[in-house]
């Protein structure tokens, strides 16, 4: 290097081939303007972006919460060395259970086998809706089957049938008789002409089934709906006057008031051939798969299923305003 371009070095300093602090800070206050309207130009366009979707998307629904079906216990009592009344089969069990779940519970069904234990334990572990309360006596003894009532009251479940009292006063026919001539109705010990039998379902509206009539024919007892047209009443062997036919339901209708029944009862009649209706027996726990409910419940729209429904939906209306919300009708 010649000494004249060394002077030229000397004199002007060495060389800086990086910027400064000062040229940095410089670039960066240029340049820190130009970032904030950036980010804006960008969280603008994001927001115009998201309101235009919520424009044109369509309302969803929101998704609803999974309900479990209303739990439906159906209790009977079938003791292996013991009394069984109820006309029950295997088919009329899977009957039971088929509709029940159709209908929307979920059903269970418990033999509680004369074991008192095992009415709270059923109770306790499926927490049911609804019971339909089969049980018809307890260690042999009918009077057994108002206890089991009074058990489901205690504990705080509706379930089928009139309650604990009514179910008492109708196993003892005198004491249900004092309490029917005290209503002033037309009583008679056993029947002497025609046995007419009239099965009743409801609460405050009374559906009156179709009237049936037991008769013995050839050496064998049947059961048959009586028909209220004929051309000619001797031609017809379950033929029902039509003074006779409103004559049962206004007694009907007053059987049900005077002893306070509910959901489901059987009251027996006899005919006398002048026309007189009376009284002969009141059931308040009814065999539902006996002969005469059965054929009642066969002749009404619906049939037998149609029946079973009807009574659990009587009573599931019977759960507090508050259950109800939370257990509808399914």
């Amino acid at each position: 290097m010649c000494p004249s371009c060394e002077q030229v070095l000397d004199n002007n300093g060495p060389e800086r081939p990086y910027a400064t602090r000062d040229d940095v800070l410089g670039l960066y206050s240029w340049l820190a303007p130009l970032k904030v309207y950036a980010q804006g130009v960008v969280h603008g366009y994001a927001l115009v972006q998201f309101v235009f979707a919520m424009e044109n998307s369509e309302p969803q629904s929101s998704p609803k919460p999974s309900r479990k079906p209303p739990v439906a216990l159906v209790l009977l009592n079938r003791p292996e060395d013991g009394l069984r009344i109820l006309s029950l089969e295997p088919e009329d069990l899977r009957l039971l259970d088929q509709v029940l779940n159709w209908a929307g519970y979920q059903s269970v069904l418990v033999d509680i086998d004369d074991d008192v234990d095992r009415v709270s334990d059923a109770v306790e572990l499926y927490k049911p809706t609804v019971i339909l309360n089969l049980v018809d006596h307890m260690f042999s003894d009918e009077r057994g089957a108002s206890a089991v009532a009074g058990m489901l009251d205690l504990f705080g479940y509706v379930y089928t049938g009139s309650g604990p009292g009514v179910l008492l006063d109708c196993q003892t026919w005198s004491r249900t008789r004092l309490l029917l001539e005290h209503a002033g109705l037309p009583i008679l010990n056993a029947p002497t002409s025609r046995h007419l039998h009239a099965c009743l379902l409801g609460n405050d509206d009374v559906e009156h089934l179709p009237v049936c009539e037991s008769f013995v024919a050839c050496g064998q007892a049947e059961v048959e709906v009586c028909s209220l047209t004929c051309g000619d009443p001797e031609d017809e062997v379950c033929f029902l006057e039509a003074s006779a036919s409103e004559r049962i339901a206004e007694l009907c209708n007053q059987v049900w008031r005077a002893l306070g029944m509910r959901d489901v009862a059987q009251i027996d009649f006899d005919v006398s051939p002048a026309g007189r209706v009376s009284i002969v027996r009141v059931h308040a726990a009814v065999d539902l798969f006996g002969t005469v409910f059965r054929t009642a419940a066969a002749a009404r729209e619906g049939g037998m299923p149609g029946t079973i429904v009807q009574l659990s939906h009587l009573c599931h209306l019977r759960l507090a305003p508050e259950e109800l919300l939370t257990y509808p009708l399914p």
